[in-house]
């Protein structure tokens, strides 16, 4: 089950024992840096399944790159493919629960099956986890009135609203 922020002592419980548990280790990583570096070349030109390919093979080439694994799980949900997206984001998260990036997508994951109280917990998760949680906010408000997924919107109105974003 994802936790929301509510109890801001049991979401730093649950990112330690997160934290705590074995790795994958760093494998080959110079080739999936370049590969990730294709991808990425590949997802600006708008050719998002030849990315999602790259991005695959990155990760294969290196399971304990973070942020290779945030990109194909960001890549599978541009593309439609939100269990996939999923699947690759617990995988990122168990790399780094403190993941802002990747709570986000998976807030979008959630969201678009409308599995709001998810979504929610999501999107609070990685308020709590961002650097900068004032930008955070300002940029769910702009998603809540302009993202083209109405799930996503609703999901992000409803976050804005939970008391633990007022401090």
């Amino acid at each position: 089950m994802i936790e929301a922020s509510r109890d801001l002592g049991r979401l730093q419980r649950y990112k330690d024992i997160i934290g705590s548990l074995p790795k994958p280790d760093h494998q080959k990583r110079a080739t999936a840096r370049k590969l990730n570096d294709l991808a990425l070349e590949r997802e600006r030109a708008g050719s998002m399944h030849e990315a999602n390919t790259l991005y695959l093979e990155a990760l294969k080439a290196d399971p304990a790159d973070v942020e290779i694994s945030n990109n194909l799980g960001h890549s599978l949900l541009l593309v439609g493919a939100p269990d996939a997206a999923r699947k690759v984001l617990f995988h990122t998260i168990s790399l780094r629960p403190d993941r802002a990036a990747a709570w986000s997508d998976l807030g979008r994951v959630y969201a678009d099956i409308q599995d709001f109280d998810r979504a929610i917990a999501c999107f609070l998760n990685t308020w709590q986890f961002s650097r900068n949680q004032e930008r955070t906010l300002t940029y769910f408000a702009e998603l809540s009135q302009n993202d083209d997924d109405p799930n996503v919107r609703e999901a992000l109105r409803r976050t804005l609203l939970e008391p633990s974003l007022r401090r």
